[in-house]
């Protein structure tokens, strides 16, 4: 009988001791993340532009940088590859349209069109992050990164035919608004 009570002692010791190092465990190996945002609005203002043209740009871009130490002997690394997405929005402010009318011929002169906005709104996603003890990224890095990302878009913008394009789709929101003019009867007239 007292060989049970012992191991029924013992097993029970066993049990709680169990229980009480998993519990430490767990707790030792608890995270805690505390977020804090304020968001501010800054400013708003009324706009009348009109969006005549958007495109969707994607660039995969490979970083790699090195360096090296003892005559080129030793040299250290780090590489990122970037996944560059950029939505590029062009579009036209109509406050900014010079026109003139006359309500007598009913007639609007547009004398001067002004140049095209463009939007960039770049979303990067870095994969495959690698850096070495004594070469590793820094905020600066990234930020570098992400310029020249947001640079690299701004060049096949220019490449492309968006602002082309951009200019044929104004036009025919242009001659849309000539033919709601001649409906009311007025027309719309280019002075360029």
């Amino acid at each position: 009988m007292q060989m049970i009570k012992n191991n029924f002692r013992l097993i029970l010791g066993i049990m709680i001791g169990f229980v009480v190092s998993y519990l430490a465990i767990t707790k030792l190996n608890q995270k805690t993340e505390t977020v804090s945002s304020d968001i501010i609005i800054e400013r708003i203002k009324s706009v009348k532009k009109i969006i005549v043209t958007e495109g969707y740009f994607s660039e995969v871009y490979s970083f790699k940088e090195a360096s090296k130490y003892f005559y080129n002997l030793i040299s250290f690394e780090k590489r990122a590859l970037l996944l560059i997405k950029g939505k590029v929005q062009i579009s036209y402010d109509l406050t900014k349209i010079e026109y003139e009318t006359n309500a007598i011929l009913k007639t609007i002169y547009i004398k001067n069109i002004p140049p095209a906005e463009i939007n960039i709104s770049p979303s990067i996603k870095y994969y495959d992050l690698q850096e070495s003890t004594f070469n590793t990224f820094e905020v600066e890095d990234y930020n570098k990164l992400n310029s020249t990302a947001i640079d690299r878009l701004k060049i096949e913008i220019e490449k492309s035919d968006l602002k082309t394009i951009a200019k044929n789709n104004l036009k025919t929101a242009l001659e849309d608004m000539q033919w709601v003019g001649k409906e009311l009867g007025w027309k719309v007239v280019y002075k360029n």
